[in-house]
């Protein structure tokens, strides 16, 4: 008994430890954590490191002349990092590489690969695989996926006795301590993942307008800073504005309701077309219909290439009214790079605005730039 507390205490602390840090490293690296970042799977390579090296450690530990018993709580241990890991892993990719690495650990200080555990790791790689097909998204799914990381710790233990490498008892006592350890570890993640998202929410509302999802004023004159800054290291720096034409217009005829779904529309459309053409190209609202493109490390061509295709997207839309019609939309776009001679961000600013004020005076539905 003495030694099943003492095991139960040692397992819940190190696995509510090991969460605590694996979901610093993600509100540092991947702040969002929501799945929609093509590269996610990079970020979640530093997750699997760190769980790779802490197994490591526990395994090296365990093969140092301790006790039977210290041995096996360690081999828990290093379990319970590939668990509480797989856990908070979204992409497939990354969790077969982390579980791989961490069953390479394991049969090199088990002294190689035998039957038993040949079927352990291929039960474990078919529940994981079955876990992200199935029960994805995560927060929707949590208790079904805590189930999986106990049939797994439990897998553990019935190979551990079946091998003749830990007897009944231990392989008893370890097996319902991680079953505790994933029980209380979930209502612990649960907390951490609902203050996350609450920080995430306050530096998405920070950032981003409500209505379109592009980003807001505030962050556009920090970005724009921000890349004037690296101008002084030579880097190039394109800036496209655009607003919808009449768009008093089209709040005066269909109402207010259709208005907002114009820009919604609208908005969602040139996003496609900045995510074809690479990462880094932001979207603003910096208007009630205005909005700015960011376009780091592009010449004046590209940036007019990029407005030419905002400008075909916006002619293929077709907006919805109230009454079922739907209508077109048009805009007018003004473009231009950063120069060695501006004095500043707003200097590009003002002269993108003014080719868009041209472009509005000679017709609208057109470009213009340098």
């Amino acid at each position: 008994m003495v030694k099943f507390f003492y095991a139960s205490l040692v397992t819940t602390l190190f696995n509510i430890g090991f969460v605590a840090v694996l979901q610093l490293l993600i509100h540092f690296t991947d702040k969002n954590n929501i799945g929609h970042n093509k590269y996610l799977w990079h970020y979640e390579i530093v997750y699997a490191t760190y769980s790779t090296i802490l197994s490591a450690l526990l395994l090296w530990l365990g093969a140092n002349g301790l006790s039977t018993f210290t041995a096996d709580l360690l081999i828990s241990l290093q379990f319970l990092t590939l668990t509480g890991l797989t856990s908070v892993l979204i992409t497939l990719r990354t969790i077969l590489i982390a579980t791989g690495a961490n069953f390479l650990l394991f049969i090199i200080a088990s002294g190689g690969l035998n039957l038993p555990l040949s079927i352990f790791i291929a039960f474990t790689f078919l529940l994981l695989i079955l876990e992200r097909h199935f029960l994805y998204p995560i927060d929707g799914h949590r208790p079904s996926r805590v189930f999986v990381n106990i049939l797994i710790s439990s897998g553990l233990w019935l190979y551990m006795y079946v091998a003749n490498r830990a007897d009944f008892q231990n392989a008893i006592i370890f097996s319902l301590t991680c079953i505790m350890a994933n029980i209380l570890t979930y209502f612990y993640t649960n907390l951490l993942r609902q203050d996350h998202k609450k920080k995430v929410k306050i530096e998405i509302e920070a950032t981003f307008d409500d209505l379109t999802g592009a980003r807001n004023w505030r962050t556009f004159e920090m970005d724009l800073q921000h890349q004037y800054q690296l101008h002084n290291n030579n880097q190039q720096l394109s800036l496209v504005s655009f607003d919808i034409d009449h768009f008093k217009a089209i709040n005066d005829s269909y109402g207010h309701e259709t208005g907002n779904v114009a820009l919604s529309t609208l908005s969602h459309a040139i996003q496609h077309v900045l995510n074809k053409n690479g990462l880094g190209n932001n979207l603003y609202r910096t208007g009630g219909e205005e909005f700015c493109i960011l376009i780091p490390e592009s010449s004046s061509e590209h940036a007019n290439d990029i407005a030419e295709q905002c400008l075909n997207k916006v002619h293929a839309l077709q907006i919805p009214n109230q009454i079922g019609e739907k209508f077109g939309l048009t805009i007018s776009l003004g473009v231009s790079q950063l120069y060695q001679e501006d004095t500043g961000g707003e200097t590009l600013f003002e002269r993108v605005d003014k080719n868009l004020y041209h472009s509005k005076q000679n017709g609208r539905n057109q470009i213009t730039a340098e």
